[in-house]
């Protein structure tokens, strides 16, 4: 949930820059410069602009993209001495480990694994 409203700050954030640029961009140059690609006057719907933010949130969201087996499902990792399971292999949790455990949710709870990684589970 708080990584969801952290993507969706940022998306706006990006927005607000985005947005000013834009209304600046309809000056004389660009109107007075046939070649550029942008045309002086181009109007952006709200929905647009919701797609825009909605591909920055996604892009931002993938810090630590989840592993999955040949079926879609999850895999989860863990090491021997640790009390989380991971979620990717990109953890920084994981970025010194020699000896990555992986497999199901079940077998991480049977290999005394208890919760999720707080790092790498910041997406949910």
């Amino acid at each position: 949930m708080r990584a969801r409203v952290c993507a969706r700050i940022s998306a706006l954030m990006a927005l607000l820059l985005l947005v000013p640029s834009l209304l600046f961009g309809c000056s004389s140059y660009s109107q007075a410069h046939p070649d550029t690609e942008f045309y002086g006057g181009e109007e952006l719907s709200p929905e647009v602009l919701d797609s825009i933010a909605e591909s920055i949130a996604a892009a931002q969201t993938e810090k630590y993209p989840r592993e999955t087996d040949e079926n879609g499902e999850p895999v989860f990792l863990w090491t021997d001495g640790g009390s989380v399971w991971h979620y990717s292999r990109a953890c920084s949790g994981l970025k010194n480990s020699k000896n990555i455990r992986k497999g199901s949710e079940k077998a991480a709870l049977a290999a005394g694994k208890s919760r999720p990684c707080s790092v790498c589970n910041e997406n949910e």
